[in-house]
């Protein structure tokens, strides 16, 4: 993931930077969620959760942020047209997850 961390941000602008990175929380967020409510869990049980794991990791946010982050993702991971990628399935690949 460096390796391609490094050619994505390689000449970008401050902007296009942390634009990079609000998207790389919400997969952050997205992943907690979505590992919980594999684990069985309700969503809403699973975000209550994720406040707890995500600021462990001093990732940490408020609840309705994790959820609009979740809900974000999910829709972008859902609604795409066949065959098109959205910038979220992207990053959630090259850091080799589901």
């Amino acid at each position: 993931m460096t390796a391609l961390r490094e050619i994505i941000l390689k000449g970008r602008t401050d902007q296009k930077a942390e634009r990079f990175r609000e998207r790389m929380r919400h997969v952050q967020r997205y992943r907690c969620v979505r590992d919980l409510r594999d684990q069985v869990h309700a969503k809403d049980r699973a975000l209550d959760l994720a406040v707890a794991a995500l600021e462990a990791k001093n990732e940490g946010a408020a609840r309705p942020t994790i959820e609009a982050s979740y809900d974000r993702v999910d829709r972008d991971l859902t609604c795409r047209p066949r065959g098109r990628s959205g910038a979220h399935e992207l990053l959630l690949k090259a850091d080799g997850m589901r």
